[in-house]
């Protein structure tokens, strides 16, 4: 999320960035299991993923699925099939999926810039 709006900025000073990274942390803070589902899913379904967007995605599902109370939901079949929306994004509209993934401050601290 922050490096994917940080390279949309077409120039980089203190300023950009401290918005960017204050967007990110909201961002964050804000973000439920169903969020997470549909995230992943979308990177999921891209034509142009890689093995690590891949990795990531499946590890970012896990973690959804858990968050809301369905770790039986973690397994995916065929991760390059369609049914991956259909296996992640129908079981996400459940009551658990509308917790906070990074409910803490702490979660979120992690972000910091170093600017000249």
């Amino acid at each position: 999320m922050f490096h994917e709006a940080l390279t949309a900025e077409p120039a980089w000073d203190a300023g950009v960035v401290a918005d960017v990274l204050s967007r990110a942390q909201r961002r964050m803070a804000a973000l439920t299991s169903a969020d997470l589902v549909d995230w992943a899913c979308t990177r999921l379904e891209s034509p142009t993923r890689t093995l690590d967007a891949d990795r990531l995605s499946h590890a970012a599902l896990a973690l959804a699925h858990r968050t809301a109370g369905t770790p039986d939901e973690d397994l995916v079949p065929d991760p390059s099939t369609p049914d991956v929306r259909r296996r992640h994004r129908l079981p996400a509209t459940g009551e658990g999926y509308r917790r906070p993934v990074f409910p803490g401050a702490a979660v979120r601290g992690a972000f910091v810039f170093y600017g000249a």
